[in-house]
């Protein structure tokens, strides 16, 4: 239940590639904010929703977890991670958007529904790990 925003990656291609072409800030960092603060429990619960999948979302306990990683790559990898889920994740973008003024970032249910439009019109394509 960590504070957390999401960044919908269309907005972030768009993001990178203003910043790529522009001519003045090499070397610089930018920053893009989600559309939103939210915790992971709240985006999941909104993913399932959108999706139409009964239930309801639980955590794992992070112990669990880590004695996962010492049986498999992705439990691994996602103990690797941890850290994003029990530390708040707040992007502050005033730079950016001071710099580039772009549009507003996409709701998380108009981002949720686009993805899974996506996913659903590609059924063949995988997950890469």
């Amino acid at each position: 239940d960590v504070t957390v925003e999401y960044v919908f990656i269309r907005d972030a291609a768009r993001a990178m590639l203003e910043v790529a072409l522009a001519r003045d800030v090499a070397g610089e960092t930018f920053h893009l904010a989600g559309s939103g603060h939210t915790t992971p429990r709240a985006f999941f619960e909104q993913l399932r929703r959108v999706a139409g999948i009964r239930g309801g979302v639980r955590a794992l306990p992070n112990v669990v977890t880590r004695l996962g990683s010492v049986f498999g790559g992705d439990a691994r990898a996602f103990a690797d991670i941890l850290h994003l889920w029990t530390e708040p994740v707040l992007l502050d973008d005033t730079k950016y958007r001071t710099r580039f003024a772009p549009p507003a970032p996409t709701p998380y249910a108009e981002a949720i529904d686009e993805t899974l439009r996506w996913f659903r019109a590609h059924p063949d394509a995988k997950n890469a790990n």
